[in-house]
């Protein structure tokens, strides 16, 4: 008799502890596994039902990974300067005021835009503008700027010094002002192949003091950028280039006096720009 309670005792004691297994370990143990998968970038969903504690937990869950999968998706929508600002923010539990540092900006336009809008179809529109968006990005990423915004059919780049290097900025400006211009090449051929018609590009570059922060309704819509002279001159002298018989980019004196050692500039002579009292070269 006591062999045989003692041989039950162990059965039950087993088959208790398959019923643990099945309800709370192995879920556990898939919980474990996904936020293994959440801090490698993936937010996956937990299939798991029950009247308990856990399936609230696993349901919470569920809900905070969709929450990341669209915060993520919403990222691609704001800057990289922004990002990083709004994740300080809420560490330092303080609103970031703004602050001044020394910036290139370079603004990149699509020649001749206003006839291509006259021209082509709607989705054709948006199809050329995702092609030269798609080829730009990459190019502007792998010399180390920013984007700061699209604004229609332009891109506004911030390069910024790193390390101690002063000139960081504006030679990165350059080599990526260069390479802009020679996708064009690859750039055409993409278009050809959809049977759209070619684009080319201008480019202004500009280096100096600029102030970088939030700038908007107190209490509605900011937007995360930079603001100065700077930005405006950059601005101009890409309105410049398009002026230009082939694509080029147009720089500042400032870019040319810092970049001559390293790349060749051609003079245009002296140039009237809107906001500025006396000719800039």
């Amino acid at each position: 008799v006591l062999l045989l309670l003692l041989l039950y005792s162990i059965i039950l004691v087993l088959l208790i502890a398959l019923f643990i297994s099945d309800m709370l370990m192995k879920p556990l143990q898939t919980l474990l596994g996904a936020t293994e998968m959440v801090n490698e970038g993936h937010f996956p969903q937990i299939s798991y039902r029950a009247d308990n504690e856990l399936s609230q937990v696993v349901a919470r869950f569920n809900e905070m990974t969709v929450g990341m999968h669209e915060r993520r998706k919403l990222e691609r929508f704001v800057s990289e300067e922004a990002t990083r600002t709004i994740e300080n923010e809420i560490l330092l539990q303080r609103e970031h005021t703004g602050e001044r540092l020394r910036a290139a900006i370079v603004f990149v336009h699509i020649r001749g835009f206003d006839e291509l809008c006259e021209t082509l179809l709607p989705d054709q529109l948006i199809a050329c503008l995702n092609l030269y968006f798609a080829a730009m990005e990459p190019v502007i990423r792998h010399n180390h700027g920013v984007i700061d915004k699209y604004i229609g059919d332009a891109i506004m780049v911030v390069f910024t010094d790193s390390g101690n290097d002063t000139q960081d900025s504006s030679a990165h400006a350059c080599l990526a002002a260069l390479a802009m211009l020679d996708c064009q090449k690859e750039l055409a051929l993409q278009l050809q192949a959809e049977k759209l018609p070619p684009m080319e590009i201008g480019v202004g570059i500009a280096i100096g003091e600029v102030i970088r922060g939030k700038i908007g309704a107190e209490t509605g819509r900011k937007d995360f950028t930079v603001i100065g002279d700077v930005v405006n001159l950059a601005a101009r002298l890409e309105s410049l280039s398009r002026k230009q018989p082939t694509p080029s980019a147009m720089v500042s004196a400032e870019i040319v006096a810092e970049c001559r050692s390293a790349f060749c500039f051609e003079k245009c002579g002296e140039t009237s720009i809107k906001g500025k009292k006396d000719k800039q070269l």
